[in-house]
């Protein structure tokens, strides 16, 4: 079995109310698809960010992989790898490209040989796991109403916790904002915090101290994603998990945080981190 062609989409939603985090806001969503054809016809499709993602795709790693043996999944990852490190192309859009093709490979090899990926890596350990809903961003002119309708909702539809957004006001006032939606999801519902960055560590430490009080399963990325130290001085401050690592993109950088134990919780994004 040979790969003989990759293909990328793009695909982008408008949304009817923008919305956003502590660091932008936004008014679509978008995904990038890469699509992995071999010889024999299997299809194995696999998910990135998309945009600048695709030339890398097409133009850097597609006539590496043409010919190739897309089982070789290891092989070929080091392939990929080692040719975008060369050109400095291995983390970023060039790390959501391998990340694409690899989920596609696997992908491929889980339906030549009629097996789930859980089964290719080891087997399971359980049959299903729990979700959250991550929702309730800021929004332009935002109404309290509005968002503890939306939590509400979440409640209704059956889920048992939920994530929001902190970071982009001041922190009394998402603090209360938190507090707004705790109250109304009551005390059995597990929320947690999400603040994508935006606090040095004694900011974080102080508005996880005013939350505390609210019952959060876990505060995550409270400081810069490259500041262990930060993470470490808000670990050991305060009483909820930390969370962090879906802004990593090596295992190297992954090998440094957790030697430290710098996170409670661990959050990998296969999109971002060279695939599965």
């Amino acid at each position: 079995m040979q790969i003989r062609n990759l293909e990328t989409f793009q695909l982008n939603a408008p949304l009817e109310i923008p919305f956003g985090w502590s660091q932008d806001t936004i008014s679509s969503r978008s995904v990038g698809l890469v699509k992995v054809t071999t010889d024999d016809g299997t299809i194995g499709w696999g998910e990135g960010c998309g945009g600048p993602s695709a030339v890398v795709v097409e133009d850097v790693l597609a006539p590496l992989l043409i010919g190739e043996d897309p089982t070789n999944r290891l092989g070929l990852w080091q392939k990929m790898f080692h040719s975008l490190y060369n050109a400095n192309l291995a983390v970023g859009y060039g790390g959501s490209a391998i990340s694409a093709i690899d989920t596609a490979l696997w992908d491929i090899t889980g339906k030549v040989l009629g097996l789930p990926i859980s089964d290719l890596l080891g087997g399971r350990i359980r049959n299903s796991v729990p979700v959250y809903a991550t929702g309730l961003y800021y929004t332009e002119g935002e109404l309290p109403a509005r968002l503890l309708a939306e939590a509400r909702g979440y409640v209704e539809s059956g889920f048992m916790g939920m994530k929001t957004k902190i970071g982009g006001l001041k922190i009394e006032d998402d603090v209360t904002r938190v507090k707004a939606i705790r109250d109304e999801i009551g005390p059995d519902i597990k929320l947690m915090v999400d603040a994508n960055q935006a606090y040095n560590a004694s900011s974080a430490i102080r508005i996880g101290r005013k939350l505390a009080p609210l019952d959060l399963v876990w505060f995550e990325e409270p400081v810069n994603a490259q500041d262990i130290d930060g993470y470490l001085n808000v670990k050991s401050s305060l009483p909820m998990a930390i969370a962090g690592g879906e802004n990593l993109r090596t295992r190297y950088e992954f090998q440094q945080f957790l030697s430290r134990r710098a996170y409670d919780i661990v959050q990998p994004d296969i999109i971002n981190v060279g695939g599965i």
